[in-house]
């Protein structure tokens, strides 16, 4: 899908530029997003600070609760230690960038070249894209980029099952997992017998097994949808964290995602549905998101097609399955921008993990397209789209769209000329 062969020494040297150019914002942004967060982290507790911090404080003090094992550890090392919440946040969350970041880097050498990474859909959504970096989202990823990596290289019963302890902790964690990950394993686990099963019996036999664990995380998530969050325990979780409160401050009591528990879901389809009927530019917001959803997915297996046409494909139907199976989330709340971008990123690790025999079956089976293996695109429609492929979170315009996009670098740095007095306005 790319005209020059990536192996070339030209592409090297073309792909070593556009390393360099995409490094630069990438690192100018982080930086900007690091000092943000250790100014947070040194701060004291103020439900008010950072919406995405309040979502980490959410614990069992009122009960069991959906969202609530993260909180209840931050909450154990509080009392224990007299760790400061803030502190244990920031750290955690950078931690899981760190960790994430790494693991994608190593596992996608010679898949996708590296500049492809720093780029909004991947590395660069908690760096572009504001307030994702103190969110649970990085938690969410890296455990569902262990679980497939468990299923994909171990393919153990064994292995299997801690793939499921992983989506369990991550459904106690945030239930969003579920729906990224529960299908798109079970899939997985299907297409993986289908491979390597040696008779129709035998393949049968295996997959059952193996989707007989993800009744685990799949209990759970169920389980969780039947205790919904009370004023009661929004009360308790908020009065849990009073003595982390910022002395000198009114306790406000539940605020941010604590506030958000005991709304009843109407109140969640009516503010997404609000959202998603607003006009831009005389163009609905869902049209917008469309396009986006659509030009992420082509120009991310643009990219990944320039080594492998076939894996660009199992990206396809990877993205496509992602963004049915979250369709119910699209409809039910109002982060757009977010579940766009979590369905390019899990499509992105099933497609640089899936190993190369199962995707070879998935095309047979899919009856995989030949005229793909010859299309070319222009080489500088992928570095030029993802330049300037952003998203907000909740709605979309056009500062955001560029602020969220590596171009708004160059945004950035007007605005901060502008602040110290050496630049006119236009």
């Amino acid at each position: 899908m790319a005209e020059i062969p990536t192996g070339s020494q030209t592409q090297k040297s073309y792909d070593r530029g556009l390393l360099i150019l995409f490094g630069l914002a990438f690192g100018a942004r982080l930086l900007e997003r690091l000092v943000a967060a250790f100014f947070l982290a040194a701060r004291q507790l103020d439900f008010t600070t950072n919406y995405g911090l309040t979502e980490w404080l959410i614990n069992y003090a009122g009960g069991f609760q959906r969202r609530g094992l993260p909180g209840a550890l931050i909450h154990g090392l509080h009392e224990k230690f007299q760790l400061a919440p803030n502190l244990s946040i920031v750290i955690s969350c950078l931690f899981l960038y760190l960790a994430f970041g790494i693991y994608l880097w190593r596992q996608s050498s010679g898949i996708v070249p590296r500049w492809v990474l720093l780029t909004t859909p991947l590395l660069g959504y908690p760096v572009f894209v504001d307030r994702i970096l103190i969110r649970k989202d990085l938690l969410i990823l890296l455990l569902f980029a262990l679980a497939v990596k468990l299923v994909c290289t171990h393919r153990k019963a064994l292995s299997d099952g801690i793939a499921s302890l992983l989506l369990l902790v991550g459904i106690l964690s945030h239930e969003l997992i579920a729906f990224l990950a529960l299908p798109s394993l079970a899939l997985l686990m299907l297409l993986r017998e289908s491979a390597e099963g040696s008779n129709f019996r035998r393949a049968a036999r295996g997959a059952c097994a193996s989707l007989l664990w993800l009744f685990i995380p799949l209990t759970s998530f169920v389980a969780i949808l039947f205790f919904r969050g009370t004023d009661e325990r929004a009360d308790a979780i908020a009065l849990s964290w009073k003595s982390a409160f910022a002395p000198g401050l009114p306790f406000t009591g539940p605020k941010g995602a604590i506030a958000w528990l005991p709304l009843p879901s109407e109140r969640y389809i009516a503010d997404s549905q609000g959202v998603l009927s607003q006009l831009h530019f005389g163009f609905p917001f869902w049209l917008i998101l469309v396009l986006v959803s659509i030009s992420g997915v082509v120009l991310l297996a643009a990219v990944i097609g320039r080594a492998s046409p076939r894996r660009a494909w199992f990206f396809v139907a990877a993205a496509l399955c992602q963004f049915l199976i979250m369709a119910p989330v699209f409809y039910h709340s109002w982060d757009h921008g977010r579940w766009v971008v979590l369905c390019l990123m899990t499509a992105f690790v099933l497609a640089i993990e899936t190993p190369m025999t199962w995707q070879v079956k998935f095309a047979e089976l899919s009856r995989f397209p030949h005229q793909l293996q010859t299309l070319i695109m222009p080489g500088w429609m992928a570095p030029l789209g993802l330049g300037l492929w952003g998203v907000q979170v909740v709605s979309w315009s056009v500062y955001g769209w560029l602020a969220s996009a590596p171009v708004g670098i160059i945004l950035q740095i007007y605005f901060y000329l502008r602040v110290l007095g050496l630049q006119r306005p236009f």
